[in-house]
């Protein structure tokens, strides 16, 4: 047993701690939709939800810090608005979320866009336009990243219908998710999913986010900015594709 878990679980929990800070720190966030699942086996969703928010919270401050003021302002101020409200939902109705039908929803609409990014010189340009709805992204962002820290992927489709480039993508999504995180805190706490033995573990697993974040830094400074845009939306295809089969799996 390491921090209250069995070995095993314990090396899926670094896996994916190291796994989601290379993703925030230099990727988005697209690859945490991975990460997070693989951990909820070894310990169930609710336990691994709980025991990775104190660790995002850490890569958080520290990808602010990598990239302060970086991020395109006039892309966020909305978006985080509705990210805001995304959260109030995933609140109202943690009790009643159907996780499974959220991931296959979530799933089917990001490769659809991925779909649509890949063919968009053939298609209409209402897809580029429903890419830019941050209503739609930012509450879908929120909600799905309170229930199953899964909010990359819509996020991810918003800011790439935007012409930004890699480092203003990068740290618009450092600082919406360290925004959202941080209003997490207060429902979970009164959910009551922070217990002494899962802060434990995630005492523990934060000494690594530091060399995830460190390792996505270096890497997003040193990867060519189209090769940067492929990665994102690679990491997309592959969230869509795990979201849905996810999905697909509980019904």
């Amino acid at each position: 047993m390491i921090a209250g878990i069995g070995i095993e679980a314990f090396a899926v929990g670094v896996l994916a701690v190291l796994i989601i800070g290379i993703s925030k720190g230099g990727f988005g966030a697209g690859a945490g939709v991975v990460s997070t699942p693989l951990f909820a086996m070894m310990v169930g969703p609710v336990e691994a939800a709980a025991i990775m928010l104190p660790v995002l919270l850490l890569m958080d401050a520290i990808g602010v810090w990598a990239y302060w003021r970086s991020w395109h302002w006039p892309s966020l101020r909305r978006v985080m608005g509705w990210g805001l409200v995304g959260v109030g939902l995933g609140w109202a109705l943690f009790r009643f979320i159907d996780a499974g039908t959220l991931k296959l929803f979530i799933g089917l609409m990001t490769l659809s866009f991925f779909t649509y990014y890949i063919f968009r010189a053939r298609l209409p340009e209402a897809g580029g336009r429903m890419g830019r709805r941050s209503w739609i992204w930012g509450s879908l962002a929120g909600f799905t990243s309170f229930s199953v820290h899964a909010g990359g992927p819509p996020l991810g489709v918003h800011l790439l219908s935007l012409s930004l480039t890699k480092t203003q993508f990068q740290a618009a999504t450092v600082i919406f998710f360290a925004f959202v995180n941080l209003v997490k805190v207060p429902p979970y706490l009164q959910l009551g999913l922070f217990t002494p033995e899962r802060l434990q573990v995630s005492a523990v697993l934060a000494l690594l986010a530091p060399v995830g974040m460190a390792a996505g830094i270096w890497a997003h400074h040193r990867v060519p900015e189209a090769w940067f845009f492929r990665i994102i939306l690679a990491l997309l295809f592959v969230a869509g594709v795990k979201l849905t089969r996810d999905g697909l799996a509980a019904f």
